[in-house]
């Protein structure tokens, strides 16, 4: 009796673990990108498996976001002479090709107006990246006072910023 308990009990047990196992297929497609230290990983919506996309040796990925067909903005930093260094930079998820774009913290592109609001510790930029190149100061501000940069729109802009403990959201409308 008690092995036919016990025999049950794994029948059951077996059952339960088969029935909670992940699907081979989740319905779900596409891509999510995301750093691991020094490493872009990707991880795959359909699976679940995860893999290398490339590696920056000795910088580490901060922050990943979306320039463009094919392309991630990319913040990271390295250690130079024990002196820290952050760069903005674009990546070709295709090709591999990489290029500093500027130095700075926090990076955000807006694709339908072409334009890149970053942050190089004092200074938070508007940058027209379609046309020329040129720039604006939006906000003047205390070394690493901007915490976050948030698209919430496809023409608008939430940073939030920290001064001796206060923090306030602002926003800024890219078209005004």
């Amino acid at each position: 009796m008690q092995r036919r308990i016990t025999l049950w009990f794994f029948v059951l047990l077996a059952q339960t673990l088969i029935a909670c196992s992940p699907s081979k297929d989740s319905g779900l497609t596409g891509y999510l990108y995301f750093p691991n230290g020094s490493y872009l990983m990707l991880f795959s919506l359909r699976d679940g498996s995860y893999s290398v996309v490339t590696s920056y040796g000795s910088r580490t990925i901060n922050g990943i976001s979306t320039f463009g067909e094919g392309r991630l903005l990319l913040t990271e930093s390295e250690f130079v002479n024990r002196k820290e260094i952050n760069r903005i930079s674009w990546l070709d998820v295709k090709t591999g090709q990489k290029s500093t774009l500027y130095r700075g913290f926090l990076a955000r592109y807006f694709a339908d107006s072409g334009l890149m609001i970053y942050d190089d510790g004092r200074r938070l930029f508007i940058v027209d990246q379609a046309g020329d190149l040129s720039s604006e100061i939006i906000l003047t501000h205390k070394m690493s006072q901007v915490s976050d940069l948030m698209a919430i729109s496809g023409d608008t802009v939430l940073f939030e910023t920290q001064s001796e403990g206060v923090r306030s959201i602002s926003s800024y409308h890219l078209a005004t």
